[in-house]
């Protein structure tokens, strides 16, 4: 990856960059995307990531409604982070663009992370529809963090 492929985000909170980096390499939750309608209104989808480089990459079916959203703007916010203590993770605000032609791919790698096989009953069904699948880029632009670990440890103490 060449340096001009790579991300520019600014951080905040207390991870470094590094630490946001291996985070969202190594967790095995979905991404929470946030775009605004056409209509005004908000919307959040749930969908499994994948980073390569800086970069979150998504994969969906190219008839979601989320894809029809993501044409009208090029801007949202999205949040990783588990529901379970110690509550951490990351959120932020990015540019997103859909990739008709790197659909399958992402496909493919986000089923290698979340499911690790792809001879489940679920990764062959996805599979079975890969050629309508579209790809989702998020270039963040500011990422937060947060970490209540300690603060939840001397909580119990």
């Amino acid at each position: 990856m060449s340096p001009s492929d790579r991300s520019n985000f600014q951080t905040t909170g207390p991870w470094s960059r590094s630490e946001i980096i291996n985070y969202l390499d190594s967790i095995s939750i979905p991404i929470r995307l946030s775009v605004v309608l056409p209509s005004g209104w908000p919307v959040i989808v749930s969908l499994w990531f994948i980073l390569e480089g800086e970069k979150l990459w998504l994969a969906t079916p190219k008839s979601a409604h989320i894809v029809k959203a993501l044409l009208e703007t090029d801007r949202c916010a999205f949040e990783v982070s588990s529901d379970k203590p110690p509550y951490q993770g990351v959120r932020g605000r990015g540019i997103i663009k859909v990739h008709d032609n790197e659909g399958e791919r992402i496909l493919h790698s986000v089923i290698d992370k979340y499911l690790a096989s792809r001879e489940t009953s679920l990764a062959k069904w996805l599979l079975s529809r890969s050629s309508a699948e579209v790809a989702i880029s998020i270039d963040p632009v500011k990422i937060f963090s947060w970490d209540f670990t300690e603060r939840m440890q001397s909580d119990s103490n």
